[in-house]
């Protein structure tokens, strides 16, 4: 099997040589892939609108002073649940040690999210132990109410100028969510979008500076 791939590589090479076609091999070699399936675990046939697409991102959540560094994607139509994904990166762009992260989304051709994974999903990227398939169950985002696994997208604009611990207590007393936090534009906090937490964003006199909202 090795002479193969090595015939093969050589003859790519000699096409390239001449002009015939232009391919990196070798390139092309350096390449892992993950693959996996997006599940909806609140209704398998659940439909998903016409023309909807599912976007799949790789990404690097320990680089500092950013949010977050995306290192791969990959978009598809989104048909049927579960959707099968095989999304390609480039391990030189793998930082060891660093924490890598894989996010899912649906989108409708309004490009409105209509699904999402709620929680963080960590991946190894690199090593013998690399992740090499994985499952990710996404949640329906909805802009009503909390219904089994439908979330809605929430916004607290009165909360703008407010202290922002005291924005903190206010959202946390009317939705029971236990991740609600202060940060600033300094702040490091994961892209991964989340419907179970909010970011209050506060400028320097620690007065909200944002609309805090859900994700």
């Amino acid at each position: 099997m090795t002479k193969f791939i090595d015939l093969f590589i050589l003859i790519i090479q000699i096409f390239n040589v001449h002009g015939y076609f232009s391919f990196d091999a070798t390139a092309a070699a350096r390449y892992y892939t993950l693959d996996g399936q997006v599940l909806y675990l609140h209704g398998p046939q659940t439909l998903i609108e016409p023309n909807s697409e599912l976007i799949v991102e790789l990404h690097d959540i320990s680089v500092k002073d950013v949010f977050s560094v995306k290192v791969a994607e990959q978009t598809r139509a989104a048909v049927v649940f579960p959707i099968i994904f095989n999304i390609s990166y480039n391990p030189e762009r793998i930082i060891l040690h660093h924490v890598h992260i894989i996010n899912v989304r649906i989108v409708n051709m309004y490009d409105e999210i209509m699904f999402v994974n709620q929680k963080r999903i960590e991946v190894s990227l690199l090593g013998h132990g690399r992740t090499t398939f994985i499952d990710v169950p996404v949640i329906r985002v909805i802009y009503k109410d909390i219904v089994g696994g439908y979330y809605r997208v929430r916004e607290w604009p009165k909360l703008v100028g407010m202290d922002g611990e005291k924005a903190v207590n206010i959202i946390k007393n009317e939705t029971g969510l236990a991740e609600v936090f202060v940060v600033t534009d300094r702040s490091k906090v994961s892209k991964d979008i989340r419907y179970d937490r909010v970011c209050i964003y506060v400028n320097e006199k620690g007065k909200v500076a944002r609309i805090p909202t859900t994700g």
